[in-house]
């Protein structure tokens, strides 16, 4: 497995890579159901959470005709649910690692996909507003495996050697493993890779933790760039 040290870019995927999904649904329907007892005076905040883990695929919908609302109220919760400043935090170790790596490597970038308000609002309340992001909405709804923000950070980047850091298999890794990327998976349970031949949307390597990519900084590059002291 290649090393990360000063010629190396490192991007990162969002959801359920540097913070837990879950963490920001759980923010969202407690910041709904918080408008919901503003303004009608019930407490949703159970139901909102039993209906979503019981599967229900239009919780709003539910809650909009469980108050006896007409359902195109469902999109007023639905947008409150989008544009909500999230209560989350990035994983375990993720603030350090993340410092890290900006010491030691060429950059660092997040690329996502989703809206760009959505996911603005979760990198700001993660503290990580001063990293370039490349989210999928500002691209024309290029989700991946669209492989243009690649190329475009590799245009950017010209000479570097490039990771990209994620937990999909279904679309996360396709497009970086066709560029010649270092791809590295985030996620328990997990152990195809590509090198075990087990096709391209795979990652080279699996962790469990992001923390854990800081054990493939290059001991030269484990407290700063190459040549600082």
């Amino acid at each position: 497995m290649r090393l990360i040290d000063d010629s190396v870019f490192v991007v990162m995927d969002l959801d359920d890579t540097l913070y837990a999904e879950s963490d920001y649904q759980r923010s969202g329907f407690t910041h709904v159901a918080g408008l919901v007892a503003e303004l009608f005076g019930v407490d949703v905040e159970p139901l909102l959470m039993t209906w979503h883990q019981a599967g229900d695929p239009d919780v709003f919908g539910t809650l909009a005709a469980y108050l006896g609302l007409h359902p195109r109220a469902k999109e007023s919760f639905l947008w409150s649910y989008r544009l909500h400043r999230p209560a989350i935090t990035l994983a375990d170790g993720a603030v350090d690692t993340v410092n890290k790596l900006k010491q030691a490597c060429a950059g660092v970038a997040v690329l996502t996909d989703g809206r760009s308000i959505t996911q603005r609002a979760k990198l700001a309340a993660l503290g990580l507003t001063g990293i370039e992001a490349y989210i999928s909405e500002e691209w024309g709804g290029a989700d991946k495996p669209d492989g243009r923000r690649f190329n475009e950070i590799m245009s950017r980047n010209p000479g570097c050697e490039f990771f990209y850091v994620a937990d999909n298999p279904a679309k996360d890794f396709l497009a970086p493993n066709n560029l010649g990327w270092t791809t590295i998976g985030v996620g328990d349970g997990h152990g195809e890779t590509r090198t075990s031949g087990q096709g391209e949307h795979l990652p080279d390597a699996w962790i469990r933790e992001f923390r854990q990519l800081g054990a493939l900084i290059a001991p030269a590059n484990a407290v700063g760039r190459r040549g600082m002291p």
